[in-house]
């Protein structure tokens, strides 16, 4: 990876990413660039449903009890493969900026992170499983020392629901501090703009 990388002229990281909670971590190049999310910004959205809960399935077991738990409490639940999640409704991602929706449960890849995190939608992930990608284990440990999320490791679902409403200010924040510093939360872009500068210097 180091002889790949220390031959560009330009490294993106985003931010926040797998080791964004290490305070003394050090760029490995001189021509490394902290960028926003590399996804575009999820647009609002108020569709017509009912209070929930949204579940991604990417290999995520053991949440049984949630979802019992979430119908006793008279929450909808929603998922992207109504068959992994029994009793749930189809909907694609795009809901889960919706105010309706409480939390989403994901596995923790950037993608599932990033789309919580510029949602303002709290994020609740499973514990490590040892068989899983090692990026995994970092992931869970950066969303919980960002206060991104909550790793889940058998709290009731009544837990996780105050829990997550007391992170939903503190991920606005994050996110206004992420304007503040690079003028934009849409990484696409900004990263497009870096690249862009540097070729027309030296055109």
């Amino acid at each position: 990876a180091q002889k790949l990388e220390s031959k560009q002229k330009l490294l993106c990281l985003a931010h926040p990413g797998t080791f964004s909670y290490l305070k003394d971590r050090k760029s490995l190049y001189p021509f490394e660039k902290l960028i926003p999310p590399t996804i575009f910004p999820p647009k609002p959205n108020k569709d017509p449903i009912d209070e929930g809960i949204y579940v991604t399935i990417t290999g995520i077991p053991g949440l049984e009890r949630l979802y019992q738990e979430a119908r006793q409490l008279g929450l909808k639940l929603y998922s992207n493969d109504p068959e992994a999640v029994p009793g749930s409704e189809e909907l694609l991602p795009h809901v889960v900026p919706n105010p309706r929706i409480k939390l989403q449960f994901a596995r923790a890849g950037w993608g599932s992170v990033w789309l919580s995190q510029l949602s303002g939608t709290p994020l609740v992930v499973p514990n490590f499983d040892p068989k899983d990608d090692p990026e995994i284990f970092f992931n869970n440990r950066c969303i919980e020392e960002l206060r991104l999320g909550i790793v889940y490791q058998g709290q009731s679902l009544k837990e996780i629901l105050g829990e997550s409403e007391r992170l939903r200010p503190g991920i606005q924040k994050f996110n206004q501090e992420l304007v503040q510093r690079f003028g934009t939360l849409n990484g696409n872009r900004y990263a497009a703009r870096l690249i862009a500068d540097d070729y027309l210097k030296a055109a």
